[in-house]
């Protein structure tokens, strides 16, 4: 489930709690009625970066800045796993991962595992328990064996039939 939005629609002068993108429902709604465009948090809303006086673009920062942090945050993410910092500063949410948010709380990763199996990660039972990381060696290597015995056996009959001829 979804991290809870808190705070206050960025719209200067409305203290109402924030619906989505940072805006209020009233101020949402105003939004995407005009033709797609977004609403501004301020009538002469300029970016946040000081010093520039150029209008807001996206994330409060003008067109310019906005590419720049984009390539910057590109660059690191070639760098290394991990090494990238998410634009808004979230995190995965899976205890240890430290790759930035891409949805719903997750990573790319954990959010594609959750779209496949419907959970992130293996679960032990119907309840949702997961699986500690010796219970999923443990299930890998009986995987492993049955697997192992199964071709052994697929190889005894290939070679009992060859043998016929």
């Amino acid at each position: 489930m979804a991290a809870r939005k808190q705070g206050h629609c960025k719209i200067v002068g409305c203290s109402r709690p924030v619906h989505a993108r940072g805006l209020c429902q009233k101020h949402y709604d105003v939004s995407r009625k005009r033709s797609g465009k977004r609403a501004s948090s301020g009538a002469n809303a300029n970016c946040s970066v000081s010093g520039c006086k150029q209008p807001h673009h996206a994330r409060g920062l003008c067109q310019i800045h906005y590419d720049e942090l984009r390539k910057r945050v590109a660059g690191r993410a070639g760098a290394g796993a991990g090494s990238a910092a998410a634009p808004s500063g979230r995190i995965c949410r899976v205890p240890g991962c430290t790759q930035p948010h891409h949805a719903k709380g997750y990573c790319k990763r954990h959010y594609g595992q959750l779209i496949r199996d419907g959970a992130v990660g293996m679960t032990a039972d119907s309840s949702g328990r997961r699986y500690t990381r010796s219970e999923r060696l443990s299930v890998l290597r009986h995987r492993h064996e049955r697997l192992r015995r199964e071709i052994e056996s697929i190889h005894k009959a290939f070679e009992a039939e060859a043998g016929k001829d």
